[in-house]
């Protein structure tokens, strides 16, 4: 800052101030973006206020180390390590423990929460009652799924559905139809899927090939049901 005037030299030292606040902003934004993940999603634009600017400022960091490694290349530490605090936060496991905490907070207690947002159906399964439901599920207008958070089972078929025994498999085929109103466009009804456990018993679904087999093609369609108000799709009522 030789040669500038007082008033400059002021300036500068303080936007340089605002910058060093803006990088370290990065890595705690996206460890809060991770670990409230639930708590701000209720509100998505609050998660992208928190989230992408913490992502910006992780870039910045980088830049500026590379700026200072040639210069004052000491300097340079700070911004690499907050850098590289932000990339393991997004790509190593830990980011994702994270969002499994933040998710198990969000979801306590347990029963409430799988009351309110799941509306789970009852099934007996080896003189054992278990319960099924899909959580904050939105159909679009032929009844196919367009939105859902997870599913829920807490008798582990659908992570294990493939090694079921073929009674097994009728009776949880049962309860997600019945939790469904027997929807035959229903994913479940037309494709093979692979569960991914996240947290207790709480899954993500990989539906695949579509059309190309799940209940209807193990057990035939679902039968009528009044509460049902969709036509299928997939299948003729008259084959």
């Amino acid at each position: 800052m030789v040669g500038l005037s007082p008033r400059w030299r002021r300036l500068v030292k303080l936007l340089t101030w605002v910058w060093a606040v803006f990088l370290w902003y990065g890595p705690m934004a996206v460890f809060l973006a991770c670990r409230f993940n639930w708590q701000l999603s209720q509100g998505s634009v609050l998660l992208a206020w928190v989230y992408w600017p913490g992502v910006i400022s992780a870039i910045a960091a980088l830049g500026t180390g590379f700026m200072l490694v040639f210069d004052m290349p000491r300097r340079a530490i700070v911004p690499f390590l907050l850098f590289s605090a932000s990339a393991t936060l997004i790509f190593s496991p830990l980011g994702d423990i994270l969002t499994v905490k933040s998710f198990a907070d969000h979801s306590k207690p347990e029963a409430a929460y799988v009351k309110k947002h799941c509306a789970p159906v009852d099934f007996v399964q080896d003189g054992k009652t278990y319960w099924f439901g899909a959580c904050d599920l939105k159909l679009d207008a032929t009844g196919q799924i367009a939105d859902l958070t997870f599913y829920y089972d807490t008798s582990g078929d659908l992570k294990n559905y493939d090694s079921l025994s073929k009674a097994d498999k009728q009776i949880f085929a049962a309860a997600v139809r019945e939790h469904f109103n027997d929807d035959p466009n229903e994913p479940f009804e037309h494709a093979y899927f692979t569960a991914i456990h996240f947290y207790r018993n709480f899954y993500d679904i990989d539906f695949i090939d579509e059309d190309a087999g799940g209940f209807t093609s193990d057990f035939g369609p679902p039968p009528e049901n009044s509460k049902n108000p969709y036509s299928p799709l997939f299948w003729s009522k008259h084959s």
